[in-house]
């Protein structure tokens, strides 16, 4: 869209902080409606009830229909670090964003969190957690 979902110019901090609790965002401009569906429900108000944070968790965003349904994305190389970045910054060791200090990642590190299996959350512990989130009306 081109801009951020809840800031607009001369709006203050506390304003701002009003519409990411209620949610407000406006979704405009040219995209698809399984992207708009993907976007709000990501930016859901109540946490208990956004996209990723059910039972099956990050799953669920990588099967929404946005996703899922692109042959060109091969979300296990994502996963795992190996699809290319579009655009890589050129750092200099004066720049204040130089990233070369950081210690590299080890390729052994990396792994497919697919591959891995977490025990399933039961209804009893769903539902208590449900309740820590705000309560939106």
């Amino acid at each position: 869209m081109g801009k951020y979902p809840f800031y607009e110019d001369g709006i203050d901090e506390l304003q701002l902080y009003k519409r990411i609790c209620k949610g407000k965002i406006e979704l405009d401009g040219q995209m698809t409606v399984e992207f708009r569906l993907l976007i709000a429900s990501i930016l859901y108000p109540n946490p208990s009830q956004r996209l990723g944070s059910g039972r099956n968790g990050w799953r669920d965003i990588f099967n929404c229909p946005w996703l899922a349904d692109d042959d060109s994305l091969d979300m296990r190389k994502l996963r795992m670090q190996k699809v290319p970045a579009p655009w890589v910054p050129d750092l200099t060791l004066t720049d204040s964003l130089d990233a070369s200090s950081f210690h590299p990642r080890d390729e052994s590190e990396i792994e497919d969190l697919l591959r891995q299996t977490f025990p399933a959350i039961s209804d009893k512990h769903e539902q208590i957690f449900a309740s820590f989130g705000p309560q939106m009306e």
